[in-house]
C-alpha cells in the first residue's frame, strides 16, 4: 500500500496514479483546526491493465532488468531500437510492470537496422501518459543498430535523497553486502521498517520516524557517503523459508530477486528443483517462489 500525504488546500489536486496490479489506494481525511469549511469531490478513475499491450524485460540479471520488447499485433514480441527512445518511455514501461520508476538505460549492440523484422521503434509517450496504449507507436523502420536494455527500481524504492549524516548518528546501523541484505536487516529489526543506504552503511527506521517530504533529492554533485537510498523495508519479500528435516538453506534472504539453494545432509536426498528465485507474483511488491519449495527425503526411501 502506498501512502500519499498532500494538505488540502481547496484547489483541484490531482495525485500520482499507481496502475500496477496489487496497490491500494488509501484516501484518509484529517480536519485542520485552522482550515475553512469547504465541500470537495473526490474521483478515482480504475484502469484495467491489458497484458496484450505491456512491454516485458527479458534477458536480464534479475526481473527489474532486461532488453526492452514490445508486441505486435500478430502477438510476436520485438527487441527496441536506440531510435527516439526517451526516459518517459522507460518510466511507463517500469511503471507498469509494478516497479516505482526506472534506474537506468544502455545500449547494445545487435542487427536492428540490417534485421527489421525482430527490431522495433519506441513509441513516443507525452509526460502525462502511464500506460504503454496510450503512447503513439512508430511504425518506421529502426535506423540503429543497437537495442535498449532498462533496468527498473526495485519493488520499495523511495528516491535517493542527500541526507545530513548527523540526523543518522544515534541510530543503529550495519554493514551490508547488497541491498537485499540491508533491507532484510531492516525487515527484521522492524517490520514496518524504512532502510537508509550508503556505499558503506545500512540504517533502519521506524517507517513512523522517517518524513523526506523537505529533504533535498540527489544530484550530479552530492557526494557519494551523502547520497542516500531509502527503501520501504516492508515490502518485496517472498515467503520466509525455514531449514527442513535433513537439510538447510543456503541464505535467509528471501526479498525481490535472491537465489535460494536447499542443500541435504548426509543420508538425505534432495527432491524437486533445490534453487528457487524470488520473482513478481501479482506484482512486484508482491514477490512469489518460482517453484515449489524442495526437500530433503532420506536415502533408500
Amino acid at each position: 500500500m502506498y501512502h500519499v500525504k498532500k494538505p488540502y488546500t481547496g484547489e483541484d489536486m490531482q495525485f500520482p496514479p499507481y496502475l500496477m496490479s496489487g496497490h491500494t489506494l488509501h484516501i484518509e481525511f484529517t480536519s485542520s483546526r485552522n482550515g475553512r469549511s469547504k465541500g470537495f469531490n473526490i474521483s478515482v478513475l480504475c484502469n484495467e491493465l491489458s497484458n496484450a499491450f505491456s512491454g516485458r524485460l527479458m534477458d536480464g540479471a534479475s526481473p527489474a532488468e532486461g532488453f526492452l520488447e514490445l508486441p505486435t499485433q500478430s502477438g510476436e514480441w520485438k527487441r527496441v531500437c536506440e531510435d527516439r527512445l526517451t526516459e518517459r518511455v522507460a518510466e511507463v514501461i517500469c511503471g507498469e510492470l509494478g516497479y516505482p520508476g526506472f534506474k537506468e538505460i544502455s545500449y547494445e549492440n545487435s542487427t536492428c537496422a540490417s534485421d527489421q523484422d525482430n527490431c522495433t521503434r519506441a513509441p513516443t509517450c507525452n509526460p502525462s501518459t502511464y500506460r504503454l496504449v496510450d503512447c503513439t507507436a512508430e511504425h518506421s523502420m529502426c535506423s540503429s543498430e543497437k537495442v535498449v536494455k532498462i533496468i527498473c527500481h526495485e519493488p520499495g524504492y523511495k528516491g535517493c535523497y542527500k541526507l545530513d549524516t548527523k540526523t543518522l548518528q544515534n541510530v543503529s546501523n550495519f554493514k551490508f553486502s547488497s541491498t537485499a541484505h540491508c533491507l532484510y536487516l531492516c525487515k527484521t529489526h522492524d517490520i514496518l521498517a524504512i532502510a537508509i543506504m550508503n556505499q558503506t552503511d545500512c540504517v533502519c527506521f521506524p517507517s513512523s520516524g522517517v518524513q523526506l517530504g523537505n529533504e533535498p533529492k540527489c544530484s550530479e554533485e552530492t557526494t557519494s557517503l551523502s547520497k542516500m537510498l531509502v527503501y520501504d523495508a516492508s515490502v518485496g519479500f517472498c515467503e520466509e523459508l525455514n531449514d527442513t528435516t535433513g537439510g538447510s538453506w543456503n541464505s535467509k534472504i528471501t526479498w525481490f530477486s535472491s537465489i535460494v539453494h536447499l542443500t541435504c545432509m548426509d543420508g538425505y536426498s534432495l527432491k524437486e528443483n533445490g534453487t528457487l528465485r524470488c520473482v513478481p507474483g501479482s506484482s512486484p511488491l508482491n514477490p512469489v517462489w518460482n517453484d515449489s519449495k524442495p526437500v530433503c527425503i532420506i536415502v533408500g526411501r
